[in-house]
């Protein structure tokens, strides 16, 4: 043992304890800085849960939040495409998306309108669709557009334009399920292997017919069944030639009186 200033005992003994406690409360300094981080990205996503609806026209959120629901899912999905000639772009997002959830063992039930069979995209889609597992029928009318994933998030349209609500609320989306089984119940089963409209030509010519009878526009008449105006017309011609009629309104008259048609459908358009 050797004797020393006191000054140097201090040295000896307090520098090294006085760099730890610098050491710890820099160690500290970054923990706070760590859970600070976390404590506000927990509370965008609490936010964010909390939103029961969503409403946005930006692509990439909606793509997003497609496929968050996408992944989520593990039950069913759900969609319903009123227009094949004016497809909306979430439901072309959500086709990728769709073939995913289906083939990890998700059931899926796929709604179009008649039309969607004389398409040849979305009859390339749909025969995608078959072998992954989903279901797919077409019927003469679908007015409503929207997919639902689990009965827990739906997407709908947001009034006019490309704007989507995502609508995170399961009574909601359980009410548009019930939706869209009310229509499954009644619409024609899709086989990818049938070529043309395949035995369904003649309920859409009975609402075209209906419709010409109500004297709709040709636009509201393309809207309802989901094709083209130019392809509508076509399809008039081919009937005003059948039924030897000088115009549509009296081609829809004629088929009324034959008793093809029901003017129950287009007095309620």
């Amino acid at each position: 043992l050797v004797a020393v200033s006191p000054e140097a005992a201090q040295m000896e003994l307090l520098v090294p304890l006085e760099r730890e406690i610098l050491d710890g409360r820099r160690r500290l300094a970054g923990f706070k800085g760590q859970l600070s981080s976390f404590a506000a990205a927990f509370e965008k996503q609490s936010r964010a849960r909390a939103e029961s609806v969503v409403i946005t026209d930006d692509r990439e959120e909606i793509e997003l939040r497609l496929l968050e629901a996408a992944q989520a899912c593990t039950t069913e999905v759900l969609v319903m495409q009123p227009c094949v000639a004016r497809e909306t772009p979430e439901l072309r997002l959500a086709r990728p998306l769709v073939l995913d959830v289906l083939r990890r063992g998700a059931q899926g039930r796929i709604l179009y309108p008649h039309t969607a069979r004389g398409d040849s995209d979305t009859r390339a889609h749909l025969g995608e669709v078959l072998p992954a597992g989903g279901r797919v029928r077409t019927t003469k009318e679908v007015r409503d557009r929207f997919l639902v994933f689990d009965r827990k998030t739906a997407f709908i349209p947001a009034g006019e334009g490309e704007a989507i609500a995502v609508v995170y609320d399961g009574a909601v989306a359980s009410f548009l399920a019930g939706l869209h089984a009310r229509v499954w119940e009644s619409a024609f089963d899709f086989d990818s292997g049938a070529s043309g409209y395949a035995g369904t030509m003649g309920d859409l010519k009975a609402t075209l017919l209906d419709l010409l009878a109500s004297g709709a526009k040709d636009e509201a008449i393309a809207r309802r069944v989901g094709m083209s105006e130019r392809t509508l017309r076509r399809h008039v011609a081919a009937i005003m030639q059948e039924l030897s009629a000088g115009s549509r309104f009296q081609a829809g008259v004629l088929a009324a009186r034959a008793g093809l048609v029901d003017l129950s459908l287009g007095s309620a358009a």
